[in-house]
């Protein structure tokens, strides 16, 4: 059962909108170009999560979150350590299609909660060079491009993509590590980071509202599971 400051926020954003929450057929596939949010791989028990979008569109996991092992993705060396001097790989790509968690969505004027996402995702991005001066902390930043899928389906016996879309985006990828006795190790509370560029323009509140709603009863959970 979701909480009551989750619903009070999508009583808030059908009440500024205005929407309906009559689900209408998927629609046809479109090219999404995404300017918000992020895509994250969190050092609690190595969660993955996402919450982007633009001014018209986003999507966002939340909990229960899932682990990133069968997302396609990997943290290079930072997964155990990175030696001094050691290249951290910031590619990464799914093998295919597949499942990224569940969440909620405000897509072509509709809310939409409780989705199955599922994409096929690839980042490039060339990555950063471990230190060699021994630096107490490091913070691996570098630029990333980004293009891919994704659908967000209804669940259950009678489960129905709600829609299909394509994606892209840049951005900068980053994480944080701090020397440990074998190399650059993950930091407590550390992150490996895909952060999007944002657009000049200034976005629309409502999608700002939901990015933002689900960043902080994500962090909540966290805090007070």
């Amino acid at each position: 059962m979701r909480r009551p400051v989750l619903w009070r926020s999508f009583v808030l954003l059908t009440g500024v909108t205005g929407l309906s929450w009559t689900m209408p057929p998927a629609a046809l596939a479109e090219t999404i170009g995404l300017d918000q949010g992020y895509v994250m791989i969190a050092d609690d028990q190595w969660t993955f999560r996402f919450a982007i979008g633009n001014a018209r569109f986003s999507a966002m996991t939340l909990p229960p979150l899932g682990g990133f092992i069968g997302s396609g993705f990997d943290i290079g060396c930072a997964a155990l350590a990175c030696v001094p001097g050691q290249h951290l790989d910031m590619n990464n790509s799914s093998d295919g299609t597949v499942p990224y968690g569940t969440g909620d969505v405000y897509y072509h004027g509709v809310a939409y909660s409780d989705l199955a996402f599922a994409g096929r995702w690839q980042f490039r991005s060339r990555g950063a060079d471990a230190p060699s001066d021994g630096s107490p902390t490091w913070t691996p930043k570098a630029p990333f491009a980004f293009s891919g899928t994704l659908t967000g389906s209804t669940r259950g016996l009678n489960a129905r993509d709600v829609f299909s879309i394509m994606v892209h985006g840049d951005g900068i990828a980053h994480a944080d590590l701090r020397l440990g006795e074998f190399g650059y190790e993950f930091a407590p509370g550390g992150t490996f980071t895909y952060k999007f560029n944002a657009a000049p323009a200034t976005p629309e509140p409502a999608s700002l509202l939901l990015i933002a709603t689900g960043a902080a009863v994500l962090w909540r959970r966290m805090r007070h599971p």
